[in-house]
């Protein structure tokens, strides 16, 4: 073993199993006794003073564990208090139950979120205070929870004694200690239904009030401009090609994508046909990859049918509707179209396709297994040698399109699944289609790609031109806006919404060529007569509009171009007012009997459960008494 060097001149103590301190050689042992004393008395004096002091006096340098809140118990009107060790405890307790779903905090169910610091969902001082108080009313009260409600709480979250015990472990707590605190918690949610179910029901007139609120009306005058109109100004305004460029490449990636070239496949397949007129002989197949001893021929047939029923065994749709002839000689017409052939009707080309169709999945099992392995398969030879078509993909490949049209194999499904392959992987099953039973390879594939520019500058010119053509449109309308009433300078366009007289705006409008539109009382969800179908670009843009509905009577928006139509709206609130009572109806009345009802809980609540409440800090008298001393220090010690 190495040892650590001595340096010059220093000495090693030698070791006395008998003596208590050893003192090093060459040192006086009274003088290095009397040294260590001293620098003990010292630790004494200046850093655990205090704890001794405490020890000894029961106070002097402070309480170590301080009252923390105090309370009144509403019920029983005795003095309350809780040490700060035990509050402390119950803060950390109760953030873990509100972790498991057994405690939500009052302070974020009831609080401005707003308020809220930082946006904390944890549960706050107060939270734990006003949890402490409703927990002494339960036990004033009486109220327990049951051993089968806590069984249920329990199952509810936990699931089993497994579930118990794991979270115990997450808690870093015995199960009994777990199961403790969701009682507490349970007898805490007793009070609190307790209280919320002797809310009185709001009265008629708060129904009333509620519903007329939620649902009022509203009426609007619309200018309307067409955007095509200055598709040729826009044009002149074309900006040189970098520019273009430029513009082109800052649009959506989906606007960008429209003009890049298709995504292409490189597809070989091999295939068997089906269907009328086709020939095929199995014998090499099925000789090659043949039934594993003990196939259940039957079930084979059976599942065969149930994957091609769509594709294969498709009743045509001029038939679908055919009359069959009774017995008695009357036509039967069917009350649903035939979708599909029973099996029985076609269980003659069902027994020839299905083994055919299990000896393609093992050939394709093969091929695949081969090609993990690192072995390069043949693909076409093996097709020819058991009689399927081979069709070797173009270069170049084919789009998403061209690939469902190949005939006779080329599917939608075919075409999508290729379009998603990994280069160089066969599809992962055969598939079946009306005309083929086939398997496919994407040899190779070419992603979509933005062409030269050149190639696509009238396209990217007329996107642009679209686009400019409705800031003229908007800048245009908007004009009205200047022409009617002054902008403050300290306000942007966007954000200023003047008052503007309806007359003074259907002159303007009138003698610019505009017509202003009146879209009578409404909804702010509705369209007339409820037809969404037959509504017009404005009436659905004006649907569920936010910022259009929060207008003010008189006001007018800022000129909007249609997302869906070549229109642009500059839109003037009418007037909002209350619909008429008698249109509430039932369902109204019931939603607005539960809204009212819910918004008077949720007041209520909000003046009894949280910790800084008119309730608890008037009647239940909650204080926290330490905090405050603590508060006055800090804040006499920043004087």
């Amino acid at each position: 073993m190495s040892q650590t060097p001595q340096k010059p001149g220093a000495t090693t103590p030698k070791h006395h199993e008998d003596d208590l301190i050893v003192v090093p050689e060459g040192k006086s042992r009274l003088r290095y006794i009397a040294t260590i004393g001293l620098v003990l008395f010292l630790l004494v004096i200046f850093v655990v003073a205090d704890t001794f002091q405490s020890a000894l006096t029961g106070g002097g340098g402070g309480d170590r564990n301080p009252v923390y809140v105090t309370w009144t118990d509403p019920i029983t009107k005795e003095p309350r208090e809780v040490k700060e060790s035990d509050f402390s405890t119950t803060a950390r307790d109760l953030s873990m139950m509100a972790n498991f779903g057994f405690f939500r905090p009052f302070d974020a169910l009831y609080s401005d979120p707003l308020s809220r610091d930082g946006g904390k969902q944890g549960p706050t001082e107060e939270d734990v205070a006003s949890f402490l108080v409703l927990e002494g009313i339960a036990i004033s009260m009486g109220l327990e929870v049951s051993n089968e409600e806590h069984k249920e709480r329990l199952r509810y979250r936990f699931g089993d004694d497994a579930g118990l015990t794991n979270g115990a472990r997450l808690a870093r707590m015995p199960v009994e200690q777990l199961e403790e605190l969701v009682r507490r918690c349970g007898r805490v949610d007793k009070v609190v239904m307790q209280i919320t179910l002797a809310t009185r029901v709001p009265d008629a007139a708060a129904i009333e009030a509620k519903w007329l609120e939620e649902n009022p009306l509203f009426k609007f005058n619309v200018v309307t401009n067409q955007t095509d109109q200055y598709t040729d100004q826009a044009r002149a305004e074309a900006p040189d090609d970098e520019t273009l460029v430029g513009w082109f490449h800052g649009r959506p990636l989906f606007e960008q994508q429209a003009l890049f070239s298709p995504q292409t496949v490189t597809a070989d397949v091999a295939y068997v046909p089906l269907g009328e007129g086709a020939a095929f002989d199995a014998a090499a197949l099925l000789a090659a990859y043949p039934a594993p001893e003990g196939t259940d021929l039957e079930g084979q047939a059976n599942s065969y049918y149930n994957a091609g029923r769509a594709l294969r065994f498709g009743v045509p749709a001029e038939l679908q509707m055919e009359a069959t002839i009774g017995e008695d000689g009357e036509e039967i017409i069917p009350a649903a179209p035939k979708l599909f052939y029973e099996l029985e009707e076609v269980r003659e080309q069902v027994d020839v396709e299905a083994p055919i169709y299990a000896a393609m999945r093992a050939w394709l099992t093969d091929l695949q297994d081969r090609r993990t392995q690192g072995e390069e398969a043949d693909f076409a030879a093996e097709a020819a040698s058991y009689g399927l078509t081979f069709v070797a993909g173009p270069e170049g490949g084919l789009d998403r399109e061209a690939i469902g049209a190949q005939e006779p194999w080329g599917t939608p499904m075919i075409a999508g699944q290729l379009t998603f392959a990994q280069e160089g992987a066969f599809l992962p099953s055969v598939m079946m289609g009306g005309k083929s039973m086939t398997i496919a390879l994407a040899r190779a594939k070419k992603d979509r790609e933005e062409p030269p520019f050149a190639d696509i500058r009238d396209e990217v010119l007329e996107l642009w031109a679209t686009s400019r053509s409705k800031e003229i449109a908007v800048e245009t309308l908007d004009g009205v806006r200047l022409v009617l009433a002054a902008k403050p300078e300290d306000l942007e366009g966007a954000d200023w919404r003047p008052e503007i007289d309806l007359e003074e705006l259907r002159q303007l409008t009138s003698e610019a060529g505009y017509t202003v539109v009146e879209r009578d009382w409404l909804g702010q969800n509705a369209v007339p007569n409820d037809d969404f179908a037959a509504a017009t670009p404005l009436q659905r843009f004006l649907r569920g509009n936010v910022d259009m509905h929060a207008l003010e009577a008189g006001q007018v928006a800022p000129a909007v171009a249609s997302p869906t139509s070549d229109e642009v709206f500059l839109v003037r609130m009418e007037g909002k007012k209350s619909p008429p009572i008698e249109e509430i109806g039932a369902l109204g009345l019931l939603r607005a009997r539960q809204v009212a009802m819910q918004d008077f809980i949720q007041a209520t609540a909000a003046k009894i459960f949280p910790g800084e409440s008119e309730w608890m800090t008037e009647t239940a008298m909650l204080r926290f008494p330490e905090r405050e001393r603590r508060d006055a220090q800090k804040e006499q010690s920043a004087k």
